[in-house]
Protein backbone atom coordinates (compact mmCIF):
# COMPACT_ATOMS: atom_id res chain seq x y z
CA UNK A 1 0.00 0.00 0.00
CA UNK A 2 1.68 3.41 -0.96
CA UNK A 3 1.74 5.66 1.57
CA UNK A 4 -0.62 8.81 1.63
CA UNK A 5 0.48 12.25 2.07
CA UNK A 6 -0.96 12.88 5.44
CA UNK A 7 1.47 9.44 6.60
CA UNK A 8 4.16 11.01 5.03
CA UNK A 9 4.01 14.09 7.18
CA UNK A 10 3.68 12.37 10.21
CA UNK A 11 6.78 10.19 9.23
CA UNK A 12 8.57 13.45 8.53
CA UNK A 13 7.01 15.07 11.87
CA UNK A 14 8.20 11.64 13.89
CA UNK A 15 11.92 12.27 12.17
CA UNK A 16 12.01 16.04 12.93
CA UNK A 17 11.18 14.63 16.69
CA UNK A 18 14.20 12.58 16.61
CA UNK A 19 16.21 15.07 15.37
CA UNK A 20 15.21 17.93 17.76
CA UNK A 21 15.75 15.67 20.76
CA UNK A 22 19.52 14.57 19.17
CA UNK A 23 20.22 18.64 18.82
CA UNK A 24 18.89 19.63 22.31
CA UNK A 25 21.45 17.12 23.47
CA UNK A 26 24.31 18.34 21.21
CA UNK A 27 23.59 22.10 22.51
CA UNK A 28 23.81 20.52 26.34
CA UNK A 29 26.91 19.13 25.82
CA UNK A 30 28.42 22.42 23.77
CA UNK A 31 26.97 24.73 26.86
CA UNK A 32 28.82 22.41 28.81
CA UNK A 33 32.31 22.83 27.39
CA UNK A 34 32.20 26.13 27.96
CA UNK A 35 30.81 27.39 24.74
CA UNK A 36 28.64 29.60 25.44
CA UNK A 37 27.69 32.32 22.76
CA UNK A 38 27.59 29.09 20.22
CA UNK A 39 25.02 27.70 22.83
CA UNK A 40 23.27 30.84 23.35
CA UNK A 41 22.20 30.96 19.35
CA UNK A 42 21.65 27.30 19.26
CA UNK A 43 19.23 27.82 21.71
CA UNK A 44 17.32 30.52 19.22
CA UNK A 45 17.80 27.81 16.62
CA UNK A 46 16.40 25.02 18.45
CA UNK A 47 13.47 27.39 19.19
CA UNK A 48 12.81 27.52 15.47
CA UNK A 49 12.56 24.57 15.11
CA UNK A 50 10.73 23.12 17.80
CA UNK A 51 7.91 25.82 16.71
CA UNK A 52 8.57 24.82 13.02
CA UNK A 53 6.99 20.77 14.31
CA UNK A 54 4.53 22.33 16.36
CA UNK A 55 2.75 24.21 13.31
CA UNK A 56 3.31 20.29 11.24
CA UNK A 57 2.14 18.89 14.21
CA UNK A 58 -1.10 20.90 13.88
CA UNK A 59 -1.16 20.64 9.84
CA UNK A 60 -1.27 17.34 10.33
CA UNK A 61 -3.86 17.60 12.84
CA UNK A 62 -6.35 19.48 10.79
CA UNK A 63 -5.50 17.06 7.76
CA UNK A 64 -6.23 14.17 9.78
CA UNK A 65 -9.79 15.56 10.98
CA UNK A 66 -10.43 16.78 7.57
CA UNK A 67 -9.97 13.12 6.43
CA UNK A 68 -13.06 12.12 8.38
CA UNK A 69 -13.45 8.49 9.91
Amino acid sequence: MAETHLDQAERHIRDGEDRIARLATLLEELGGHGHHKAAEEAKRTLMSLRCSLEIARDHLQIGRAGQGP
